[in-house]
């Protein structure tokens, strides 16, 4: 139960732990949002400023809602008054390591040493530092924290993403090869283990060993969309392309069930597309190649334009075509014709969200705010765990004047981040210019 800040006021007897655990209920409050939160604890560590708590509490908030210097010296006041306290200590490193605007990589690695000196969770802790350690280049000093972090929490799958990640930056794929079995037994199991270490195998031409290992992770995770589908993808680099083709299918069908795997069924498509026309694939990755460019010609768009067309005319259920060529067209200003070709795509693929995305852009680009609103929102719906197309949508809803929704996906694109990159730092600029709170 939170207390009214009326009463607060009134309650001069209220100890340090009774301030200190209103501060922490009110942080972890989600019926209320990040503004009421920061609010109410601005006000508590305006009436109780020497509760370290209250202070690290607040500073919390303050980088969940992108105030990043202000954050920071929170951080260092709750520092100044109990430096025992772990979590500005855990905070600030993170802060450090992430850079605003540059990271400072000694003082991320103080700050994580100090908070695990003072009692925080070691695993999370031991990881946090590994990576400041890896992005230092210090990749034995980052194996050795890893290695503390998986001893703590051996459930924890996302740790031996890197202990895998990290044996191969040394070169030692032997020792890679050790972490395979805790990556698929882990509790909290990540496939991206998996796909690391097949993605080195398949690099080093041992495309055996790959498919051996994609077999081995789906047959303890059968569920798993991603794992079966690069199984799939292995068998077709065998020349195994009727298995490999079933076990793609599979994939997609696999994927229409898990809203984290809807980069699946694109790729398979794609995949599939390949594996039975791999000269018409080879013109569709030309085209492909041209249309995403950023620095390609008026000239190079209508090539790509020319080269995917017959492509399209052969294979009218290939919807990636239709996606490329949409691009193409309105990089030309080609309106009619780009509309066309998104309206395509949906019929063949009616959940595509970057063909959504494409229509919003197009709307942008022709002053039709309320269409371009409706469907950036609808991509966002469609991938509402990937942050490119919620910092996109707020792009456009800065220019359709819709604030608190720019606002309110900046926020979430933050939380999905874990705080502010290069990209979102010129989102929040261009939000405070023509959005100011």
């Amino acid at each position: 139960m939170i207390l009214p800040l009326a009463v607060m006021a009134q309650a001069p007897d209220m100890t340090r732990d009774d301030v200190a655990n209103e501060s922490v209920t009110i942080l972890q409050n989600d019926s209320l949002s990040l503004e009421q939160r920061r609010d109410l604890l601005r006000s508590i560590v305006n009436r109780f400023p020497d509760v370290a708590p209250g202070w690290a509490a607040y500073g919390e908030i303050l980088h969940k809602v992108g105030e990043s210097d202000l954050a920071m010296a929170s951080f260092r006041k709750a520092i100044e008054i109990d430096s025992t306290l772990y979590t500005p200590w855990m905070w600030l490193g993170i802060m450090y390591k992430r850079g605003t605007p540059q990271p400072d990589y000694e003082e991320a690695k103080r700050c994580f040493r100090k908070a695990l000196e003072h009692g925080a969770p070691e695993a999370r802790t031991r990881n946090e530092l590994a990576v400041t350690l890896a992005l230092s280049d210090d990749y034995m000093g980052a194996l050795k924290e890893w290695q503390g972090a998986v001893r703590a929490d051996p459930e924890w799958g996302a740790l031996y993403n890197n202990l895998i990640k990290a044996a191969l930056a040394l070169g030692d794929d032997q020792l890679a090869a050790q972490y395979v079995s805790g990556a698929i037994k882990a509790e909290r199991f990540e496939e991206n283990a998996i796909l690391i270490f097949g993605e080195y195998l398949v690099g080093e031409d041992r495309i055996e060993e790959a498919a051996r290992l994609y077999q081995r992770a789906m047959d303890a995770h059968p569920l798993n969309a991603r794992l079966r589908y690069y199984y799939g993808t292995s068998l077709g680099q065998l020349g195994e392309t009727e298995a490999a083709i079933d076990q793609l299918i599979a994939a997609k069908r696999l994927a229409a069930r898990d809203d984290d795997a809807g980069d699946v069924p694109q790729a398979v498509d794609w995949m599939i597309f390949k594996l039975e026309f791999p000269d018409d694939e080879d013109d569709f990755q030309d085209a492909r190649q041209l249309v995403f460019n950023q620095q390609a010609s008026d000239r190079d768009l209508s090539k790509a334009v020319e080269r995917v067309t017959p492509l399209i005319e052969r294979h009218p259920e290939f919807w990636n075509g239709w996606f490329v060529r949409a691009v193409a067209h309105r990089r030309l200003n080609l309106v009619n014709e780009a509309q066309f070709d998104l309206k395509r795509v949906l019929e063949l693929h009616p959940s595509e969200p970057n063909a959504m995305m494409e229509l919003a852009l197009l709307s942008r680009d022709q002053f039709e705010f309320e269409d371009a609103v409706e469907y950036a929102e609808s991509a966002v719906k469609l991938a509402p765990r990937d942050p490119v197309f919620k910092v996109n949508s707020a792009f456009i809803m800065i220019e359709a004047e819709r604030c608190d929704r720019a606002w309110e996906l900046y926020r979430e694109t933050l939380r999905l981040i874990g705080g502010e990159n290069a990209v979102t730092e010129v989102l929040r600029d261009e939000l405070e210019v023509r959005c100011a709170e």
